[in-house]
C-alpha cells in the first residue's frame, strides 16, 4: 500500500518544449535510417529524419513534406520533385537536391546491408536533379 502511495504522489514531469519523449518497449537496435529494420528504431526515426512526401494519418492522402509539390509523367515512369527552399541542416547549410541524390546512390549502393529497404526500389533507375544550381538545386527526378 505505501509503494502505490509513493507512486501516486509523484511530481507531473514538465516537458521542455523543444524536447520529445516517448516511451518505446525496448532500445533501438541501431538509429542509422539505411539500416534499421526493427520497429523502435522506426519510431524513433520517424522524430529525426524527413521525407519528400507523407501520408496524412487522418485522411491518408499524401502530402508535402521536404518538397512543396510533385509531378508524375503520364506513363507513371517519372517522378519530378520541387524541394523547398526554407530548409537546412543543423549547421545551417541548405537542403538541396544533392542531398537526396546522396540518399539514393547510398541506398542502391550493393555494400549496403537493407534488404527491407532497397526492396521498394529495386525498380528506381536512377535519381537526377533538374536545375544545376550549386549548393542550391532544388528540383529532382526520379526514373523508374
Amino acid at each position: 500500500m505505501i509503494c502505490l502511495f509513493l507512486v501516486a504522489c509523484q511530481p507531473e514531469y514538465q516537458v521542455p518544449p523543444d524536447k520529445v519523449r516517448i516511451h518505446i518497449g525496448a532500445e533501438p537496435a541501431t538509429l542509422n535510417l539505411m539500416t534499421a529494420s526493427d520497429a523502435y528504431a522506426s519510431q524513433v526515426n520517424y522524430y529525426i529524419f524527413d521525407n519528400l512526401i507523407e501520408r496524412d494519418k487522418e485522411t491518408l492522402e499524401i502530402k508535402p513534406k521536404l518538397a512543396t509539390h510533385w509531378t508524375i509523367s503520364p506513363d507513371k515512369k517519372t517522378y519530378t520533385f520541387y524541394l523547398r527552399k526554407d530548409v537546412t541542416w543543423h549547421d545551417g547549410k541548405p537542403f538541396t537536391a544533392d542531398d537526396v541524390i546522396y540518399s539514393f546512390n547510398l541506398l542502391k549502393d550493393p555494400e549496403l546491408k537493407a534488404p527491407h529497404l532497397k526492396v521498394y526500389y529495386q525498380d528506381l533507375d536512377k535519381v537526377t536533379k533538374i536545375d544545376d544550381i550549386p549548393f542550391n538545386s532544388t528540383t529532382i527526378k526520379f526514373t523508374f
